[in-house]
């Protein structure tokens, strides 16, 4: 299993190989595909889809939705397979591959867009950023401002002793 890049998410591809042969015409009942977060506490099901270039290889597109949710990490992938019974017959896995993904920030930032509002993305990204959990832009706090990045800008003001008030620039 090898995982891509896409324009909005990540692509996980796979042969299915029988005796040296490859396996083609599967169906997406065929297997059964889990993504699971890392913490092992939220799980999701990509569906498989056959490539129309090259039959035998496979493919899941790893939903940005579930990738956005969980933020970035390690996220686990197995795909189990059942060629033996089929979609109408009892489960019998006679194939498992599995791999690890790791989400790095700047893809976080590139999936954020992903069924939001470019007004949202910006927001979602600015929290982020806020936060300090943009490990390429750090969150510099001082008694009178806090900063992002560029275009990130807060001012502190303590008035009256006691109340601290926080506002955007």
């Amino acid at each position: 299993m090898w995982i891509t890049r896409t324009v909005d998410t990540c692509r996980c591809w796979f042969i299915v190989d029988i005796n040296g042969i490859l396996r083609n015409g599967l169906v997406a009942a065929d297997f059964t595909a889990s993504l699971i977060d890392e913490t092992d506490s939220a799980i999701t099901h990509p569906t498989v889809v056959e490539s129309t270039q090259k039959p035998g290889l496979y493919y899941i597109d790893i939903p940005s939705s579930f990738l956005v949710a969980h933020g970035t990490g390690h996220y686990g992938v197995v795909v189990e397979i059942d060629t033996v019974s089929g979609p109408s017959g009892p489960p019998e896995v006679v194939a498992t591959l599995s791999a690890g993904i790791k989400v790095f920030a700047e893809d976080f930032d590139s999936l954020v867009g992903q069924g939001l509002t470019p007004t949202q993305s910006t927001m979602l990204l600015e929290i982020y950023r806020l936060y300090g959990l943009d490990p390429t832009r750090p969150l510099l706090v001082t008694s009178s401002a806090r900063t992002a990045g560029a275009g990130i800008t807060q001012t502190v003001v303590e008035s009256p002793p006691g109340t601290v008030t926080v506002t955007r620039q």
